[in-house]
């Protein structure tokens, strides 16, 4: 764990010199930093501009008059979700609040999702098990457990379960002409 004292730093240059320290870091390490107040305006500072900043996992404590202390941890580089551990149906979303956007679909034999779209996704659905209908535009296709669909989010989508069936789509945002 790396650790910063900013007390004695004027107050004008703290935030640069943590943002920097925080750079420094691998993931899955912690900026461990001592302060003469709590940081949370540091917090919703690093919150909304740095996106390897696991915001759930801060802690902060006060040990004095004037000594805050508080980690800044760095999100790790992977993150495993088992898909039994999600209750959540028909729709599950694995990793909230984050790109590309990770859905697992649950349906019993005979259900089905009706048709929308995803404007502005590129999705890839994954049959982990079942048999199913997928409507996507004007084609119907018939998919089985191990079939992986590439489609336009654009088109209407429709999926109907043949027998009891559990999907993974990954729906990813549209590349644009700056990309």
């Amino acid at each position: 764990m790396t650790r910063i004292d900013v007390r004695d730093l004027p107050p004008s240059e703290r935030h640069a010199t943590i943002h920097a320290e925080f750079a420094d870091l691998d993931r899955g390490e912690t900026l461990e930093l001592v302060n003469d107040h709590e940081p949370k305006p540091f917090f919703y500072e690093l919150q909304a501009e740095d996106p390897t900043f696991d915001a759930e996992s801060y802690e902060a404590e006060q040990r004095g008059p004037e000594e805050f202390v508080a980690r800044f941890p760095k999100t790790t580089a992977s993150s495993v979700v088992h898909l039994d551990d999600l209750d959540e149906t028909p729709h599950a979303v694995v990793f909230p609040d984050s790109e590309p956007k990770t859905v697992r679909l649950r349906l019993a034999a005979g259900e089905s999702i009706p048709e929308h779209q995803h404007p502005d996704r590129q999705i890839v659905l994954y049959l982990v098990s079942g048999e199913m209908k997928l409507d996507v535009g004007d084609e119907t296709r018939d998919i089985e457990t191990g079939d992986i669909v590439r489609f336009d989010g654009e088109q209407e989508v429709a999926p109907h379960a043949t027998t009891d069936s559990t999907a993974l789509l990954v729906l990813a945002p549209r590349a644009t002409d700056a990309d």
